[in-house]
């Protein structure tokens, strides 16, 4: 809406609601996981294995750097452009040499006592991260 309107009360709300955001990313030293956004999606419902558990990363996760590039963009501050490229870089590794891909890495080891760890067979719209990389980082 501040891009619209160029209203300050707009962006003033905007990083309050990016800080909290940035509660659902983390740092941690593995490419699954640094700057990757747990976003909800649970392969029971939508998992070809049907097992609870969070999954990430998701292809989703990749609209967590479409927040940071829109930060970076209106506020000029250069360590959203670097989170934007973390996050969108995240999704990534959904996508095989061989072209291949999944939507989502069931990440918990076990899930309810059987084996999990491991990326989702189903290959549905994890194109939404190759998306966004291409058309938001230079």
């Amino acid at each position: 809406m501040y891009k619209l309107t160029d209203d300050s009360k707009y962006l003033d709300e905007a990083k309050k609601h990016i800080k909290i955001l940035e509660l659902f990313n983390g740092l941690q030293p593995d490419y699954h996981l640094y700057e990757t956004a747990i976003r909800h999606w649970d392969g029971y419902w939508f998992g070809k294995h049907r097992l609870y558990g969070d999954t990430f990363p998701h292809y989703w996760s990749s609209l967590t750097g479409r927040v940071y590039q829109n930060a970076a963009e209106i506020t000029k501050d250069t360590e959203y452009y670097k989170k934007a490229e973390a996050s969108y870089r995240g999704v990534l590794n959904l996508f095989n040499e061989d072209g291949s891909a999944s939507c989502a890495k069931l990440t918990p080891h076990t899930v309810n006592g059987i084996k999990a760890g491991f990326y989702d067979p189903w290959a549905n719209d994890q194109d939404w991260g190759l998306y966004y990389m291409f058309n938001y980082i230079d």
